[in-house]
């Protein structure tokens, strides 16, 4: 009896096997599979709602076991940095938000975004990214109150294309990352205006700073950018240049520099005469806009050297003196001729 129920117990396992044979296995997700690397970044192209951001450079600046360390920076659209933050989580456990920007490398359809996690990728497909045919993974997760739509990189875990909603709107696309070298695009500055103003005629003796301001808008839009990098430089009456800088946005957000001299005029004995100040704007490499104006150093009122303003005095003198002399000559020589020739008439009228 115990022999037979041997044979049934091996038959029983042959016939397992052979069934086991003829099945198809899929292997296990690998979430200890970490692909990216210290270092490696990315940029994408962003709109929110709220802040006026337009871009999101993602670090990764640490990454321990499983475990990746995100540095999270979003730009305005002039270049100025808006917001920074950090996010750590885990590719295998999940935690916080990190699978929305990283998963591990290698799932696939069917897989769960990390271990023992609800959602599982919906679809492997191929899909244009930045220009490169990539392999992705697709999660699509729609509720009454949240809206998920999110790729990513098989090879790398890499997001490349976010929509998602919860409480307001967060889009972003890839555009460049040196996981798989995704060259980004050429950045094209935004054509400025600029505006120059300030006093335009100044005393040698004054005790005050030399400012001027300059108004730095977009030339489309006409509204004042933030960020910008303004030069200023100022020449002497005789065109050689006295001074060069930066101006600075005192006021952030107003689009408004300002730049002020070190000194104050009478501390620094500039050159009376007219000083031409250039200003230029750039966002990019090359200036976009630039202004000039012109101001005056002069001496002040009724501070006039004495000696120059009793010269005319002395000359008109002079002349006057002189013009008298020459009168008084001519009328006493005219007055001893008509006197000798009266004598001269007298004395021939008594020799007859």
């Amino acid at each position: 009896m115990k022999v037979a129920s041997r044979y049934i117990v091996l038959a029983f396992l042959l016939v397992l096997l052979a069934q086991l044979a003829n099945c198809t296995f899929a292997l296990a997700a690998d979430y200890e599979k970490v692909a990216v690397k210290v270092g490696d970044t990315a940029d994408y192209e962003t709109s929110l709602t709220g802040p006026d951001y337009n871009r999101t450079h993602i670090l990764v600046y640490g990454i321990v076991g499983t475990a990746i360390y995100l540095n999270l920076t979003y730009y305005h659209p002039n270049g100025m940095v808006g917001s920074e933050s950090q996010l750590v989580g885990d590719v295998f456990a999940g935690g916080g938000y990190l699978f929305a920007y990283l998963l591990a490398a290698n799932l696939t359809a069917g897989d769960a975004i990390y271990s023992n996690a609800p959602e599982k990728i919906n679809e492997t497909i191929t899909m244009n990214v930045a220009g490169t045919p990539r392999t992705v993974n697709h999660l699509s997760v729609i509720t009454a109150n949240e809206y998920f739509d999110g790729y990513w990189d098989k090879a790398t875990g890499l997001m490349t294309k976010l929509n998602f909603w919860l409480l307001g709107w967060i889009n972003m696309t890839i555009i460049s990352t040196d996981a798989w070298s995704i060259t980004p695009p050429p950045t094209v500055a935004p054509p400025l205006s600029v505006k120059l103003s300030g006093e335009f005629d100044y005393s040698n003796k004054e005790s005050i700073n030399v400012r001027l301001a300059a108004l730095v808008k977009d030339a489309g839009t006409l509204v004042p950018v933030s960020g910008a990098h303004v030069i200023i430089e100022i020449y002497y009456p005789n065109g050689t240049l006295w001074v060069s800088g930066n101006m600075l946005e005192k006021l952030v957000g107003t689009g408004i520099y300002e730049w002020e001299s070190s000194n104050k005029i009478d501390k620094m004995k500039l050159k009376e005469g007219v000083y031409l100040v250039h200003v230029k704007a750039f966002l990019g490499i090359d200036p976009t806009a630039s202004d000039m104006l012109l101001f005056h150093i002069d001496p002040p009122l009724g501070s006039e050297d004495p000696s120059v303003a009793i010269m005319p005095y002395y000359v008109a003198s002079a002349i006057v003196l002189v013009a008298g002399t020459i009168v008084g000559v001519f009328l006493i020589r005219r007055h001893n001729r008509l006197q000798a020739e009266t004598a001269h008439s007298l004395k021939l009228t008594r020799t007859k």
